[in-house]
């Protein structure tokens, strides 16, 4: 069982969070019509949901309003109606450190009055943006560093599967001393018994060769550490409901793209330039162990889920969705 959870921070427990990728607020900018869905965010608001930005879509719109992706007088029509629901205590929704902070799970040192502070000083940087867009490299080196960190976590975990491999070729170093008796009486004993019964002398190098290519294959070995990788996050005493539970669509995400990095034809690189902001994707998920419900207008990244296995994609939705759920049923919220 997961070790209780202690009470979150900054956002009160009884309120609903909601956090607003990129797609969503710039789809503010461009309408000439305000959404409908802004208007019930607002009745929302006073119903006890709080809504704020996240800080990759934060970068995202500086980042495009500096290209001027994103014209002035757009910028402006959409700081007035993000203005109209965003929690005013808490507009951008930090990650990392800080959401763990909120969360009281931190292992690095943490004050919840800088939180604040920072939350308040990037949305007065986007106001700031209507009239004087930020310089080109500001907001794209943060975004690169997101980028960059889903890249070395990916290649920490091949790391670990590459090393698990080398024992394979470890056992075949050490066969290479032995003669064809003292392997096959090796092999014919103990743990190996059974897969090697039926060798014999002549073969014993050849059958052990053929039994370390097939065992540490890919599609071998994936199932086994799959779902040591799910249990270590899933069945930890020492974590809680937000590092469990709150965790199951983040780790399988995590999980389904390392996966893919093993194909041997159109294996997944994300290095490449039409990956490159899987890594700003992917620091989304993290908020949903706060809980909180994400919404977007980014039809990829919904279709990026579409064979993962999660209650959790339930939490994930196109705004004006959302807006119509609350109208039906008053309070749609995430709980593990």
């Amino acid at each position: 069982m997961p070790r209780p959870a202690p009470q979150r921070l900054i956002v009160d427990q009884s309120q609903t969070i909601v956090v607003l990728d990129t797609n969503a607020a710039r789809n503010l900018a461009h309408e000439v019509e305000c959404p409908r869905w802004a208007f019930t965010f607002v009745k929302m608001k006073e119903e006890g949901f709080s809504f704020s930005l996240a800080d990759g879509a934060l970068m995202e719109l500086l980042n495009q309003r500096a290209r001027n992706v994103i014209k002035a007088h757009e910028a402006e029509r959409m700081c007035q109606r993000l203005a109209l629901f965003l929690n005013p205590q808490l507009p951008v929704m930090l990650g990392k450190k800080d959401l763990l902070g909120m969360l009281q799970i931190n292992t690095q040192p943490w004050n919840e009055s800088s939180c604040r502070s920072l939350s308040i000083q990037g949305w007065r940087e986007l106001l700031k943006s209507v009239d004087a867009p930020p310089p080109d490299d500001g907001p794209e080196a943060m975004l690169q560093e997101a980028r960059d960190e889903w890249i070395e976590r990916l290649a920490q975990w091949q790391i670990a599967v590459d090393e698990s491999r080398t024992e394979g070729a470890k056992i075949l170093e050490a066969a290479e001393g032995l003669s064809p008796d003292e392997l096959l009486q090796i092999l014919q004993t103990g743990a190996w018994a059974t897969d090697f019964a039926t060798t014999i002398v002549d073969t014993a190098h050849d059958a052990l060769a053929s039994w370390v290519e097939y065992s540490y294959r890919w599609d071998v070995i994936e199932p086994q550490i799959r779902a040591a990788v799910f249990n270590s996050f899933e069945q930890a005493d020492d974590k809680t409901v937000h590092e469990t539970k709150g965790m199951h669509l983040e780790i399988r995400y995590h999980w389904r793209q390392f996966a893919r990095m093993q194909k041997k034809k159109g294996a997944y690189n994300p290095s490449s330039r039409s990956k490159r902001n899987d890594g700003i994707d992917y620091d989304l998920f993290s908020y949903l162990k706060l809980p909180a419900l994400l919404v977007t207008e980014d039809g990829g990244l919904v279709d990026k889920l579409s064979d993962i296995e999660s209650y959790q994609k339930d939490w994930i939705c196109r705004p004006q969705k959302l807006a119509d759920l609350w109208e039906a049923y008053g309070n749609p919220r995430p709980f593990f």
